[in-house]
């Protein structure tokens, strides 16, 4: 049995993490400190356990938003689950942080547009909660959405997102992130065989290299 599985995200903004248990019962939350992740994953999980009334020792697997976001809280998020996990060898099931976006619009057909900094955004296309095309990092001078697009963004002081929101609908996030990300990790276990599944996943970054946006302005 894959459950009770622990889930974590901390790809934008405050941690979101959430417990499903045998039962399917979730229990989730969300940081609503300004400390850094580092200083607010553990609290948050052990206050989840507690509520669940778990023990790490009853987790069958852990799952993860695996990215692309911010550099650091993905690479706190995947080190935090690798650490517990180092004596467990449970499964983890990667999923995309802009999926868990997706999810929060509530949105049939959405675009999430995420600003990656120096000049880049990362880009997904999801329509009833599945990825049309792999996420992407690209140049934000490359990026070309259809003319009726509904886009989904936590960048509320970007310039481009500013900038896309006179051309196009920008959704409200009318989901909570924990909430979204209980609803995406039991739709991917769903369609995937959990026996394959890794016992560490690595962030996903997608960014540019150098010589790449090198390459792109020659």
């Amino acid at each position: 049995m894959i459950y009770p599985l622990v889930a974590l995200d901390a790809a934008y903004g405050a941690t979101a993490a959430c417990i499903i248990d045998a039962s399917g019962k979730i229990v989730s939350a969300q940081s609503t400190e300004t400390l850094q992740h580092s200083q607010t994953i553990l609290p948050l999980l052990s206050q989840l356990m507690q509520q669940a009334e778990l023990t790490w020792q009853a987790v069958n697997a852990f799952a993860v938003g695996q990215g692309p976001g911010s550099f650091t809280g993905l690479r706190i998020a995947a080190s935090t689950l690798a650490g517990l996990n180092a004596s467990m060898n449970r499964p983890v099931l990667p999923v995309s942080s802009l999926a868990i976006t997706a999810g929060q619009s509530q949105c049939d057909d959405i675009w999430v547009v995420e600003d990656a900094r120096a000049g880049e955004v990362f880009v997904g296309h999801y329509v009833n909660g599945q990825a049309v095309q792999a996420d992407a990092c690209m140049l934000a001078t490359e990026l070309m959405l259809p003319v009726a697009a509904r886009i989904a963004s936590h960048a509320a002081d970007s310039v481009l997102l500013k900038l896309l929101d006179k051309e196009f609908e920008r959704m409200p996030l009318a989901l909570e992130r924990d909430l979204a990300l209980s609803q995406l990790v039991q739709r991917e276990l769903l369609q995937c065989d959990t026996y394959s599944l890794p016992q560490q996943v690595y962030p996903l970054y997608l960014q540019l290299s150098q010589a790449e946006r090198m390459a792109k302005h020659d």
